[in-house]
């Protein structure tokens, strides 16, 4: 018999998450290569939707209800966000999910590889693990997806330094401008005792997010993180395992945030896997229905992203100000923090 009914490789807030709506019914073990909880870099920019799956009482730092975006040439858009957002103490979100889970996590776990049969083998440095069943939760780059040969449709990376300096702002801020990064932005982001300061995209580097927001003048302390983020749709199943969050490309192609998309992925394979297992189901096509489920839910978004992205990414300075001209001229006065495309667009 295998020691497990289910392995989640994984246990940021996709792998957490999707271990509370399980755990009751079924022994599950969680492993992550990180020798502690926590050290993500990711903003935990998110809308108020987040309080439908989880409470929020202690790891809110600031909460915010406009963006302020720049053109290259210093045009401005102050938009509205309807349903208001919220900036998370990313690291206190982890640690919640984590401490709140009665099943067993294994930190320090690195992870070498799977074998999928009759049952799951999963290879790590601390030895051998085998289960019923096998879910992926282990990010960009996850090994559990690249064991089935998949890849995201794109990949950027992320850059943030965290200043302890206080604002007490209630807007965030965006800048465009090719000059510093062809495919992406920079933000800054007030926490109230701290300010995140971030660059996202293709060959990005700390300097140029610091000499941007000239850091180096800054008389107070600094963390630098980094991560690789994926977006674009790929195969989310496979026999006796399925993929959520970062490792099923579960994120947002403009802002990249992945938080969100990523409990809307364990809310879908929470009932898949409970009827797999309940059933012993395990073939591809019956857990199909997984990918079916959570792109019901978030198809329309991404495609909309991805081709705004591909659109984003031949523009020129000029022509990112001739878009901040159109914006301003369309009476524009709040957007959707989840779902932009579908409100702009239809």
């Amino acid at each position: 018999m295998p020691d497990f009914d289910i392995i989640v490789v994984g246990a940021g807030p996709a792998g957490s998450y999707f271990t509370s709506l399980v755990e009751k019914d079924f022994k599950v073990l969680v492993l992550d290569q990180k020798k502690q909880v926590g050290g993500k870099a990711c903003s935990g920019l998110v809308s108020r939707d987040i309080s439908k799956y989880i409470p929020v009482d202690g790891l809110v730092e600031s909460e915010l209800d406009s963006c302020i975006l720049y053109s290259p040439d210093k045009k401005i858009v102050k938009l509205g966000i309807k349903q208001s957002t919220y900036a998370l103490d990313r690291d206190r979100l982890d640690s919640f999910l984590v401490e709140r889970l009665a099943s067993p996590v294994k930190f320090g776990v690195k992870v070498d590889g799977v074998e999928v049969g009759e049952n799951v083998k999963v290879k790590t440095n601390q030895g051998e693990f085998t289960s019923r069943f096998l879910v992926g939760c282990d990010g960009a780059n996850s090994v559990v997806r690249n064991n089935f040969d998949q890849k995201p449709m794109d990949t950027v990376v992320g850059l943030m330094v965290m200043a302890e300096e206080k604002d007490l702002s209630n807007s965030f801020e965006v800048w465009f401008d090719i000059d510093f990064v062809k495919d992406g932005f920079l933000w800054k982001i007030p926490r109230g005792r701290r300010v995140e300061y971030g660059i996202l995209g293709t060959g990005v580097k700390f300097g140029l997010l610091e000499d941007f927001f000239k850091i180096g003048r800054k008389k107070c302390a600094c963390e630098r993180r980094a991560a690789p983020i994926p977006t674009g749709f790929h195969k989310t199943y496979f026999d006796r395992t399925l993929l959520i969050g970062d490792a099923a490309a579960q994120t947002k192609p403009w802002s990249f945030g992945g938080i969100l998309y990523g409990f809307i992925g364990g809310k879908y394979a929470a009932p898949v896997v409970t009827e797999a297992l309940q059933k012993n189901k395990f073939t591809e096509k019956f857990l199909e229905k997984y990918q079916k489920g959570w792109r019901s839910e978030m198809k329309k978004s991404i495609n909309m992203g991805m081709m705004f992205r591909e659109f984003f990414q031949e523009l020129d300075n000029k022509k990112i100000d001739q878009v901040f001209d159109v914006v301003k001229k369309s009476g524009l006065k709040e957007i959707d923090m989840d779902h932009p495309f579908i409100g702009l667009l239809g």
